[in-house]
C-alpha cells in the first residue's frame, strides 16, 4: 500500500514540476528525487542567491540539483552542480514582457506554431529570453538576447 501511495504521489509531483519546468522531466520517479536531501552546500548557494524564497522543491539529479521556488512574486526554476555552484535560473514572464521583436520573429519564422513557454533565462554568461513555441506535439525552443534579437534555436 505505501508502494502505491509513493508511486501516486511520485506521480502527482512530475506532473506539476514539468507544467513549469525548462522541458519535460526525463526518466522515472526512481531516476529522480523530489525534495530529497541535496548537499548542504546547495542549499546555502540558494539561500544566499535567493533569500526569503517560497514553495521551494528540490530535485536531485545525476550531477546536479534543481530548485522549483517562488522568488520576489515571481515562479522559477535554478540548477545547481552538485559543489554548490549556481549553473542557470529561469524565471517565468508574461509573454507581455517580451520585446515586440520576438514576437516579430515567431510570426515571420514559425508559422502556425503558438508561444508556449516563456522565461528569463540567466547563466554565468548571458541574460536572455528563452521561448519555447509549439506546433502539435512538435516544439522549438529558441534564445533571444534582451532586445529580442534572435540567438539560436533547439528542436
Amino acid at each position: 500500500m505505501d508502494k502505491i501511495i509513493s508511486f501516486i504521489f511520485c506521480g502527482l509531483i512530475l506532473f506539476g514540476l514539468t507544467m513549469e519546468s525548462e522541458a519535460t522531466i526525463e526518466g522515472s520517479c526512481r531516476d529522480l528525487q523530489v525534495n530529497a536531501d541535496v548537499p548542504d552546500v546547495v542549499k546555502v548557494t540558494f539561500d544566499q542567491r535567493y533569500k526569503g524564497a517560497q514553495q521551494i522543491v528540490w530535485e536531485d539529479r545525476d550531477d546536479q540539483c534543481k530548485a522549483t521556488f517562488e522568488y520576489r512574486g515571481k515562479k522559477m526554476f535554478a540548477f545547481f552542480n552538485r559543489s554548490g555552484s549556481w549553473m542557470k535560473s529561469f524565471t517565468k514572464v508574461t509573454p507581455q514582457d517580451l520585446p515586440v521583436s520576438v514576437m516579430l520573429y515567431i510570426q515571420e519564422h514559425l508559422d502556425g506554431y503558438e508561444l508556449n513557454r516563456h522565461y528569463l533565462r540567466a547563466d554565468t554568461e548571458i541574460e536572455s529570453y528563452a521561448v519555447a513555441v509549439k506546433k502539435g506535439a512538435d516544439y522549438v525552443w529558441m534564445q533571444f538576447d534582451l532586445d529580442g534579437k534572435f540567438i539560436s534555436s533547439q528542436v
